[in-house]
């Protein structure tokens, strides 16, 4: 009997060891959990199609605030967007049949603003050698009434001069001296990426997100191939607003097609072949803004389009399929087995410039790139 109560105490003291060192080993898990290595996605794009705006909605949502000097640092940016996106805005009604239209006031001041503003550095909030503030003449030019005009003409002019307009309803608040940026406008300030930017997002209960922002001109592409190796997930962006706009860079080729190729060099790409992939068809406010002004605008850009007249989702039926059927054909290209393991694309409409909409991407990107976890293990 004796015997038999010693052993059960030695079982006894087995099973406490066991328990402990299981809980040991949870906690070493647990540690090393906290310890892993950021997931990296990749934010990929052509110029203009809205990719840093993104990255800032990102970042206002899962990254630490700006500080007070980084937001000072938005009005030089969000002033060089206003006298510039209104000399452009000048530039484009100069160009049609209405320039007699302009008065000779606004043509004037649109050289200043260029020649005396912008080519030396200055800001809406300076003043000329007579006192003047630059930002009375930008009220100036903009106060002309074919200059307001283009608020009525989105569907041809860029989406640079559309948000000039954006900041010139604000500018009452904008000029004043204490001025600072509202996180709406720094979302829509615009500012060319060149090289990386690498934002690391702490999204709670998940893996931290290194997210890679490359420039999308043509020029910086080149540099893309250094950030192509172990990539979690690729998010692709391209502008539903630029399906009859032309290149930034030479003005001849279209801006669409030009994301098409882009896309279509991506997905092809070897070492993306257990990539998780998110398209974002981006700005589907000004796709809605085209075809409201437009309604012919599809079937004269895609001779075989098969949708209806002015109809926003036919149009965005239309354009996804053309950017599925690049991802299947390259899955049939490379073959049975590439084509079981490749994760299918998930597609998103979406308006850089809208919070709610940025959430759920965000939702998107984090199941991606837990899904190719999950078929890493196995």
């Amino acid at each position: 009997m004796g015997s038999g109560g010693s052993t059960r105490k030695a079982y006894e003291v087995q099973d406490d060891n066991a328990i402990k060192r299981s809980l040991e080993i949870d906690q070493y898990l647990d540690e090393e959990s906290n310890k892993e290595q950021p997931r990296r996605v990749l934010l990929l794009g052509t110029g203009n199609s809205g990719k840093t705006t993104m990255l800032k909605q990102f970042k206002a949502q899962f990254a630490p605030k700006p500080t007070e000097e980084q937001v000072k640092a938005c009005r030089e940016i969000i002033s060089q967007n206003i006298i510039h996106g209104l000399i452009l805005l000048v530039e484009f009604l100069e160009g049609t049949n209405k320039k007699h239209l302009l008065k000779s006031e606004t043509l004037g001041l649109k050289d200043v603003l260029r020649n005396q503003v912008l080519a030396a550095g200055l800001t809406i909030w300076d003043e000329d050698a007579s006192g003047t503030m630059y930002s009375k003449m930008v009220r100036i030019v903009w106060n002309d009434p074919e200059v307001q005009r283009t608020e009525r003409l989105s569907h041809t002019i860029s989406d640079n001069e559309y948000q000039t307009i954006y900041f010139m309803k604000r500018l009452d608040t904008i000029v004043e001296p204490d001025y600072l940026p509202s996180e709406q406008d720094m979302l829509r300030m615009r500012s060319k990426t060149k090289g990386l930017h690498v934002v690391e997002l702490e999204i709670p209960d998940n893996p931290k997100l290194e997210v890679i922002d490359v420039g999308g001109q043509q020029n910086e592409r080149k540099k893309w191939i250094h950030v192509f190796d172990n990539v979690d997930c690729v998010v692709f962006i391209f502008s539903l607003g630029d399906i009859d706009k032309r290149l930034l860079e030479d003005n001849t080729g279209s801006r669409y097609d030009d994301a098409v190729e882009c896309f279509r060099e991506i997905v092809s790409n070897p070492q993306f072949r257990n990539t998780g992939f998110i398209v974002l068809m981006n700005k589907v406010d000004m796709l809605r803004r085209m075809l409201d002004e437009d309604r012919d605008l599809m079937h004269r850009r895609f001779p075989d389009y098969p949708g209806r007249l002015g109809h926003y989702r036919d149009a965005l039926i239309y354009l996804q399929n053309e950017f599925q059927t690049i991802y299947a054909e390259n899955e049939e290209a490379e073959g049975a087995i590439v084509k079981q393991i490749r994760p299918a694309v998930a597609f998103y409409p979406s308006t850089a410039t809208d919070t709610e909409n940025a959430l759920k991407i965000i939702k998107g990107v984090k199941d991606s790139v837990f899904r190719n976890s999950i078929n890493d293990i196995l």
